[in-house]
């Protein structure tokens, strides 16, 4: 009776287990697909009139060894996301010469 109580727990453990594991795997796409971003993309063209803020970007060196800081301005995001995809954007550009982008 023994082995097969082991047995029958064994089952439910590996049951639980694929059950977890799948939901893991298929629920994380299916939410992300069912979300929709109600920001506008960020090449879009900003209006004549935004805020921006000056942010301190980093690139590297002519020599390749060290990080060089440049301020920037930078198109202002309201809340934090938004603001993080602009600097996001801003380090994307093309880094001005001689440095070279990090990215």
């Amino acid at each position: 009776m023994r082995a097969g109580r082991a047995v029958a727990w064994t089952f439910v453990v590996l049951l639980v287990a694929g059950a977890l594991g799948a939901a893991l795997v298929f629920v994380p796409p299916w939410l992300a697909k069912t979300t929709e971003r109600s920001t506008p993309p960020i090449d879009a063209a900003p209006p004549a009139a935004t805020r921006h803020i000056k942010a301190t970007l980093f690139y590297v060196s002519e020599d390749g060894l060290s990080l060089v800081p440049v301020e920037r301005e930078v198109v202002f995001g309201e809340g934090v996301l938004e603001q993080a995809r602009q600097l996001v954007a801003a380090q994307l550009q093309p880094a001005p010469a001689p440095l070279m982008s990090a990215l």
